[in-house]
């Protein structure tokens, strides 16, 4: 099994780590930029005293040229008295490289020989020119590095210990921050998890804590929704029992006390007593059949069968069929649809029209009209409307499509009341929609169905 750990820890952890690899970056950063700030300074130094030397350089040579004699020791040391800071070292020779000037801090003899090595290469050593071009003197020289003045190797070793602190202070901090984060998380947390394990269990009833954290915040928002929609699921489950066991119960009945009548010979087993068994058994085969139906099509992996019909002809074909059942109270249909195809499961799209058409007849007024059109919402979405003539209850307005749902018109012999609970469960399977509206001036009811 995959080893979990709390939130909290992982908190604190990733706080940790954070200020980690920030420090690790910060002195990375810090210490690339030191080294190109020495290497710049190394830079500015050898490049002001070598305008120094060369300044008083050129000057004596041009001194030594108006009075015709030559350069010496003493004069090259005369006009270097006012170093800018005093050169680690500092050799100046004639044009045959004698030198005439040696200038050096104290060292050791091994460091001298090598520096003594390194100058006979001629290619290190820098000319002074008179008037004319003319190389008249030769200087080497090397400055100190930063850090080999001591004052400026302390200030770099008290900033590296400076550093070394500030990042143990960070992790410090770090820790107690994420301690004192974590805590605040943990508590919510475990709050949270209670809340869900109680829903879980069964609770209905729990009392979700707010959190002032936006994402347990929207948790805490979601469990309450979870919650509500449970009760009201579960509240419609044990309505729906209720009601399926009392709509079975009373055909089941009718018929135990007709076949017990049967066979105790108290009913003669005549026409009118046939008729009664078989119109219970219809009722029963039509509740199981939309109990079925409905069942299948809430299986999450239910597939439609799709095919492109005629949009006309299928609702032709529905007005056809219930065309003398309209008559009987005097219903016409009028059709306003254009000749235009969708694509669709053709079997339930049947069932979904028979559905409202029956719901039309059976509800609406007589000696009034059933209207079927097609037209864009302001969306420009094509909506199939069913509309009829009928005086309807606020109550039916926001229960007609619940499934457990059943005005007491809707109980009959011959039908379940689950008519329109299955138009919306085919609905939802296309991934359309469908709505009811109500004009209570006109008393008219219209169906929407939105094809998506």
């Amino acid at each position: 099994m995959k080893k979990t750990a709390s939130l909290s820890t992982r908190t604190s952890l990733l706080l940790i780590a954070g200020i980690a690899i920030f420090s690790l970056t910060l002195i990375i950063i810090l210490h690339i930029i030191s080294n190109r700030l020495l290497y710049n300074w190394q830079q500015m130094e050898t490049e002001s005293m070598y305008e120094y030397v060369e300044k008083n350089l050129s000057s004596l040579i041009t001194q030594s040229a108006n009075q015709n004699k030559k350069i010496t020791t003493d004069d090259i040391s005369a006009v270097l008295t006012n170093f800018p800071y005093p050169p680690k070292r500092l050799v100046i020779t004639d044009d045959n490289y004698e030198i005439l000037y040696f200038y050096r801090e104290s060292g050791t003899g091994r460091q001298m020989q090598n520096y003594m090595r390194q100058m006979q290469d001629t290619n290190l050593w820098r000319p002074i020119v008179d008037k004319e071009g003319k190389a008249v003197l030769f200087y080497s020289l090397k400055v100190h590095e930063f850090t080999e003045i001591e004052s400026n190797n302390t200030l770099i070793k008290s900033f590296r210990i400076a550093l070394i602190f500030a990042s143990v202070a960070s992790f410090i901090l770090a820790f107690i921050a994420s301690h004192f984060f974590s805590e605040r998380i943990k508590k919510q947390t475990i709050s949270l998890v209670a809340v869900l394990e109680s829903i879980a269990a069964g609770n209905r009833n729990v009392i979700i804590p707010k959190s002032s954290i936006k994402e347990f915040s929207q948790i805490a928002l979601a469990a309450q929704t979870l919650q509500e929609n449970l009760l009201r699921e579960e509240t419609i489950r044990r309505k729906w029992s209720s009601d399926i066991a009392h709509d079975l119960r009373t055909p089941l009945t009718v018929l135990q006390g007709t076949m017990e009548g049967l066979l105790d010979g108290v009913f003669k087993a005549d026409t009118q007593r046939l008729q009664v068994i078989n119109t219970q058994v219809k009722y029963l085969s039509s509740l199981v059949n939309a109990l079925s139906l409905l069942s299948k099509l809430e299986t999450p992996d239910f597939v439609l069968h799709k095919e492109t019909i005629s949009l006309l002809d299928s609702l032709t074909n529905a007005v056809h069929f219930f065309s003398s059942q309209a008559s009987l109270k005097q219903m016409n249909f009028l059709i306003n649809v254009a000749n235009e195809f969708i694509e669709t499961d053709p079997v339930l799209f049947e069932r979904l029209t028979y559905n409202l058409f029956s719901n039309a007849i059976e509800y609406g007024f007589a000696n009034s009209d059933i209207e079927i059109t097609v037209y864009k919402t302001e969306d420009e979405k094509k909506c199939l409307s069913v509309s009829n003539y009928a005086e309807v209850t606020d109550e039916i307005i926001e229960r007609a499509f619940d499934r457990l749902y059943q005005g007491d018109s809707a109980r009959t012999e011959t039908h379940s009341g689950l008519g329109l609970s299955i138009v919306q469960a085919i609905v939802n399977a296309h991934g359309w929609s469908i709505d009811m509206q109500y004009d209570k001036n006109q008393k008219k009811v219209s169906f929407c169905v939105i094809f998506i």
